[in-house]
Formats: structure tokens, sequence, C-alpha cells
């Protein structure tokens, strides 16, 4: 009874009694004082990496945008994944230099996340690259190293996590050299897949679309992957490498600011990119270069219906004027004359050895260099004439202009001037 009514006037007096068992007949009473547990609160916090609060914060953050995203699309959801176990591996870097390699196990032991990375870089890339992405069975294989690695990790004494070239011995060595291998051929070799499918998109971009943006070129992907392989070799060599105290901490320090640092890039990018092939593109068979059809060899479309369609699309061109429009693409050219994008795009290739993204800006430097020569524009800022007629950016336009003309935009306007001062 004593025991409780101590414990009520401790709390009312501002102090919290804790009871500990000790032994079966006896208690211990440890009495903290409330601003002694606040303290208490702050250290934990303190104690928790910097990097593992941003890691996870970056990856709620982007869970949430992307999960309640009005048109979610496959990339999307590979992209969140992607994003979870670059923030999962931080995390576990965090934790064990800051809490020991003892800690939270078995989640410290699992560190082949990295065999990871490259799938989820091919896989989000060619998501966005394909009219109808979808994820079959055997894109499953991509991920069977950082299953090994996962299920090694969890059913062995060995720690792989602390594991460096001088731990290589007669039965573990070939062991260790292929671990500390894996990662960077797998990032070789899914950086090196993902950059040559870029080159493939780019030139199918501009079959499909009349101008070229980081958002349908994916240029982005290509700063992504250099980032990704500079981030990935400071950590293979931190893990590698025999160093002294002093320098492995300097060397962690420097491989979380470069993963935070390519975590961030990251989340804005995945959650920026929109849908590039909507209602037309290529397949997946295409991108994973599985189909060796000539172009257009499974094409209906006759020679006399080709000239005619192509009669009828320079109509539209000159009557109409779509390519007044900036997001102007072929599914809607192809909509409009009442025809598919495939016969669009054979037409201009064949008869006009054109893609759409030539022909197009073709149309638009001719509108530029008309308006230009008109009283009306004379006054206008050339960028504002050019914006007007369709393209989207100063730069895009000065090279499709000088491509065209062979005269820089200032050059051609000054050579107007030079004419209509001239003595009649």
């Amino acid at each position: 009874m004593s025991i409780l009514i101590g414990i009520i006037s401790s709390e009312r007096e501002g102090w919290s009694v804790d009871l500990v068992d000790t032994c079966p007949d006896c208690y211990k009473l440890q009495v903290w004082s409330i601003n002694e547990k606040s303290n208490l609160r702050m250290k934990v916090l303190q104690l928790i990496p910097p990097s593992v609060l941003l890691s996870m914060m970056l990856m709620l953050f982007s869970a949430c945008f992307l999960l309640t995203k009005p048109k979610r699309g496959l990339h999307d959801l590979i992209g969140l994944f992607w994003i979870a176990f670059v923030s999962l591996a931080i995390t576990r870097r965090g934790i064990q230099a800051n809490f020991g390699p003892d800690a939270f196990l078995p989640f410290i032991r699992v560190t082949g996340y990295f065999l990871a990375y490259g799938p989820f870089l091919y896989l989000y890339t060619r998501s966005l690259m394909v009219e109808k992405p979808r994820l079959r069975w055997i894109d499953g294989l991509h991920f069977l190293p950082f299953l090994i690695s996962f299920l090694l990790a969890l059913t062995t004494d060995f720690r792989f996590e602390l594991a460096t070239i001088g731990d290589a011995t007669p039965t573990l060595g070939p062991v260790i050299h292929l671990y500390l291998a894996a990662g960077p051929i797998s990032m070789l070799a899914y950086n090196v897949r993902t950059i040559y499918v870029l080159r493939l998109h780019k030139g199918r971009v501009r079959d499909f679309f009349a101008n070229v943006s980081e958002a349908n070129s994916l240029a982005w992907v290509n700063v992504i992957c250099w980032l990704f392989m500079l981030g990935f070799c400071a950590q293979v060599t931190s893990h590698s490498l025999e160093l002294n105290d002093s320098w492995r901490l300097y060397t962690t320090e420097l491989v979380n600011a470069t993963f935070i640092a390519y975590l961030t890039m990251l989340c804005f990018f995945i959650m920026r990119q929109p849908t590039i092939f909507s209602k037309a593109g290529p397949t997946v068979e295409e991108i994973d270069g599985r189909r060796g059809n000539p172009k257009y060899a499974k094409s209906r479309l006759e020679t006399d219906k080709a000239r005619q369609l192509l009669e009828t699309l320079l109509q539209h061109m000159e009557e109409r004027k779509p390519y007044l429009n900036e997001d102007l693409d072929i599914t809607e050219i192809a909509r409009s004359i009442g025809t598919t994008t495939n016969n669009v795009s054979q037409v201009l290739n064949t008869l006009l050895q054109k893609n759409f993204y030539s022909f197009v800006n073709d149309y638009r430097v001719r509108e530029v260099t008309t308006r230009l020569q008109q009283d009306e524009f004379r006054n206008y800022p050339i960028i504002r004439v050019a914006l007007e007629c369709g393209f989207n950016s100063k730069s895009t336009f000065n090279a499709i202009f000088r491509k065209y003309t062979g005269l820089t935009p200032s050059e051609y306007k000054a050579t107007l001037l030079v004419r209509d001062d001239a003595p009649t």
C-alpha cells in the first residue's frame, strides 16, 4: 500500500516510478524524472543516422505520391520498388555504421540489394518504351542473383556484409571474390543494355513525336546510369579495401552522401515521369530484340493507297496546320485523317524518307520564315514567333532552323532587314 501511495505522490510532483523485477522476492525502484525521459528520447533520435531518416522519408513520400497518382502506370510501380530497395540499402549501411555489425540481425546481413538495382533500371526503362507495358514470368530471372544472395545471407554463418579481400581463404576465396565482383558486373551489364535501348528509343521517339523533350526521350535515365555507377563504385571500394578506421569512417560518410543524392534524384525524376506511349508505340518483344521482322513487313498498305494517304496527309497539314500545336504526336495526326499510326509512319518513311519529327518541323520552320517576312511580325522577338509555330524550346528551334535554312534565326532576320532596306 505504501508503495502505491509513493507512486501516486511521485507522479503528481512530476516524477514517474518504474518497478523492475530483480528477484522473485523483491523489487527495485527506478525513479526517472520526466525531463530525463525526454532527454533519453532525444538521445535515441540522435543515434539514428541522418542518412536513414532521409532515405525513409524519401521512400514514404514517393510511395504516397506514386500510389495516389491518377494515371498510374507500370513504370510507377517498378520505380517505387526501385526506390524502396535503394532506401533499404542506405538504411542498412547507416544502422551498421552507427550501431555495429551485430545490431538488428538478420536485416544487417542482407546486403545484396545492389544486385536488384540493374534489373530495376532496365525494367523501368523498358516499361516506358512500349505501348502496353507488362511483366512476364521470365522477367523474374533478372532478380535471381539477388534472391541467391538473400538466401545465402540468411542461411550461412559467414558475414558477407563484413567481407573484404583479406577474408579470402582457400575455401571461401572464390565465394568472396564472386560476391564482391557480382555487383560491378551486374551494374555494368544492365547499364550497357539500358544505354543501348535508350539509343534505339531516341530514334523511335522521332517517329512518334514532333518535339523531343526530357520526358519522352528519357535523357535523365542516362544521367542516373552514370551516377549509379559512380555511387556503387564508391561503395565497392569502401567494402572491398582494408582501410584504417579513420579513413573507413570518411569513406562511409562519402558513400552515404552519394547514395542520398542519387536517391533524391531518383525520386524526383520517377515522380515526374509521365507515360510516353499511351496509344501507340513498340512492343516489349521489339525492345528486347527478339523480333527480327523488317520494318513494315506485316503492313498491308499498298503503294497506290500509300500515295493517296500521303496526299490526304499533306492537304491536312496545309489546311489545318496541326503543327502549330507543340504537343502534336503521330496518334493525333492518324486520328484526324482516319488511319493508323503505323500507316502514317510508313508513308513518311517510304515515300518522303522522313520521320514524323522531321516532317512536322519542316512545316514549322517554313511557317516561321513566312511570318518573319510579314509586317505584322516584324517587331516580334524571333523566339515568340517560334513558340507560336509549335517549337517548345529556343535551343531546339535554333538547331532545327539552322539545319533547314543554313542560317541562324538572327542571321536570317538580318538578311530580311537588309533586303527591305535595299533601294528599289
